[in-house]
């Protein structure tokens, strides 16, 4: 009822323009009927109408919504590796979005010239540009959406430690995305502004490149899979999604050139080649890279890959994680694990583990202890959304060098057991992991 409230002034609008024939038909006609096609179902998943459902259909919605951005929490929530990879990866698409010169400029901006000029272009980035303003306002969106906006404020003291603790949780991730998503909105807007465009363009500019860099959990801007989609399919999905349709439109570019190139029109063809190479190494090759210094595949004893095999596995996993529905085989195919269905398959798995500790004989005791704070900290996360799995592999550690069980060799040491919970299995010195040994 409150979407509709709030919503149903833009979507009749819109209706008028998508519903028209001659605007269908100019559509079809400039942009291909592929848009034309999506007009109407993009204008039924704004208006929400997949979720007409019945009293008791939305009761057991809203438990499932619960227990999801529960999981979300638990998994994400202070996780090092999820900012390790997410950084990088949307400040490379950043600069090729706006251009390196201009992107490092407005960074530099932002902390290096004087602390009075930093905090005016944040407030600047913050008033101007609805993508930010949306980042900085819900912090939270980063794990579990935009929606969260509409949902009753919590009236109970553990609804407000809930939403406490998930508001802190997800700070480390946001914050990784805010570094980057700022600068590119500057700089897409000073540029427009150099170019002598209205300021309603120049901030249109400016949230689009913010969209095109980084994503968007809007309303407006979700693809038609995760509007049609299960949520425990497409969680965490936004950034992923944009990096799928940067591939994509690499694809298409080069598609162009090939044509450029079969009607011998070699001077608009070579000005194609630098955009597209860029694209290229923003949206697959450095994922990639990321993803393997973050997370190396690590190798049996005795067997080294060779980099050509490095880089199918990582080229494999990195193209397949932007596909709902594959990248989880993508990720099995690469890694060995059992493949997962979505987030579904990761919540039943977390519960069973904590069901499997506490079968062992003697749980409590110094070599199974370790194994059950962590376990018990991602079983209690997905119940109640105050603890994370990254928290409780930091307690396992704690306890297991306590107990004499892990032996962490310097700071390195520390870093790498704390997130995993072990070293055993990943590498417990710079050198072995610059190797890509796991010892």
């Amino acid at each position: 009822m409150i979407h509709d409230t709030e919503m149903r002034p833009a979507i009749l609008n819109a209706s008028k323009l998508i519903y028209d024939k001659d605007v269908r038909a100019t559509v079809r006609r400039y942009a291909g009927q592929e848009y034309k096609t999506e007009l109407i179902p993009w204008l039924q998943g704004v208006a929400n109408s997949a979720n007409m459902i019945t009293k008791n259909q939305m009761a057991m919605a809203r438990l499932g919504e619960y227990f999801r951005q529960n999981l979300i929490t638990t998994l994400v929530g202070y996780n090092l590796g999820t900012v390790e990879k997410h950084g990088p990866s949307a400040f490379i698409l950043s600069m090729n979005e706006v251009g390196p010169a201009r992107f490092l400029k407005e960074l530099k901006g932002l902390w290096s010239v004087d602390e009075r000029t930093g905090e005016s272009n944040w407030q600047m980035a913050k008033e101007k540009f609805v993508e930010i303003a949306r980042r900085e306002r819900n912090w939270q969106e980063s794990i579990y959406g935009s929606t969260s906006d509409l949902a009753p404020t919590p009236t109970s003291k553990f609804g407000t430690l809930r939403e406490t603790a998930m508001g802190l949780a997800s700070k480390p991730v946001a914050f990784s995305d805010m570094i980057s998503a700022v600068p590119t909105a500057l700089a897409a807007y000073k540029k427009a502004v150099e170019e002598c465009k209205s300021e309603g363009d120049a901030v249109y500019m400016g949230n689009r490149a913010v969209r095109r860099a980084h994503g968007s959990t809007s309303q407006f801007n979700r693809t038609a899979i995760v509007r049609n989609s299960s949520p425990w399919m497409t969680s965490v999905y936004n950034f992923f999604s944009d990096i799928l349709n940067r591939q994509m439109e690499t694809v298409w570019r080069a598609g162009k050139t090939l044509d450029l190139i079969k009607d011998q029109e070699w001077s608009a063809a070579k000005k194609t080649i630098t955009p597209i190479a860029g694209l290229l190494f923003a949206s697959a090759i450095w994922p990639a890279i990321v993803e393997n210094m973050v997370t190396p595949e690590t190798e049996k004893e005795g067997h080294k890959d060779s980099w050509g095999w490095k880089a199918v596995k990582g080229a494999t996993y990195t193209l397949g994680s932007g596909w709902v529905y594959t990248r989880d085989f993508a990720h099995a195919l690469v890694s060995g694990f059992d493949a997962q269905g979505g987030m579904l398959g990761t919540a039943y798995n977390e519960v069973l583990k904590m069901a499997k500790d506490s079968k062992k004989d003697m749980p409590m005791s110094k070599a199974n202890a370790g194994k059950l704070i962590q376990d018990g900290a991602g079983l209690v996360g997905i119940l109640t959304g105050l603890t994370t799995l990254p928290l409780g592999k930091a307690g396992r550690f704690i306890h297991d060098v306590n107990a004499g069980i892990e032996h962490p060799k310097g700071p390195w040491g520390w870093i790498v057991g704390a997130r995993y919970g072990t070293l055993k299995g990943h590498s417990s010195t710079f050198e072995n992991w610059w190797k890509g040994k796991s010892s």
